[in-house]
């Protein structure tokens, strides 16, 4: 069942941070950590996953950092989640990987029809809000 974690939620405001320190500017960790007020270890294993998918870019050197690797208009806040949290699902039985597995839960699942609806709506949501969308708000 999908439930944002703190790794989701951190997750999301350093690249919303991220996308507002401009395109290829490279941001540290530490900085990230200080202007947002969150632990600088956690962040450095946040990071991770989504420097893995594409999303972020690490520079090397005294003036290295994190930067976005796509513009900010391209990366959606559903790519963010499912980099850091897996595949959104609102219910078990809809993230099941065997179809043995799935072929039960259905059949005990009348309402899993509801949920899938559920789960599509959300993940069409998060899929068509950016990270450009956020860029100075709540600031």
């Amino acid at each position: 069942m999908f439930s944002l974690s703190t790794k989701g939620d951190y997750g999301l405001a350093m690249m919303v941070y991220l996308a507002g320190s401009g395109p290829n500017k490279a941001v540290s960790i530490v900085d990230m950590a200080r202007d947002l007020g969150l632990p600088k270890q956690y962040l450095s294993h946040v990071i991770l996953p989504l420097r893995r998918k594409g999303l972020v870019k690490s520079f090397e050197g005294k003036s290295g950092g994190y930067a976005l690797a796509k513009n900010a208009s391209s990366i959606t806040i559903l790519e963010i989640i499912e980099a850091l949290e897996g595949k959104i699902t609102v219910v078990r039985c809809l993230s099941l990987p065997d179809a043995k597995e799935k072929l039960a839960c259905a059949a005990l699942c009348q309402t899993r029809g509801l949920w899938e609806g559920v789960n599509e709506k959300i993940r069409e949501y998060l899929g068509g809000m950016t990270l450009a969308g956020f860029v100075g708000k709540g600031q």
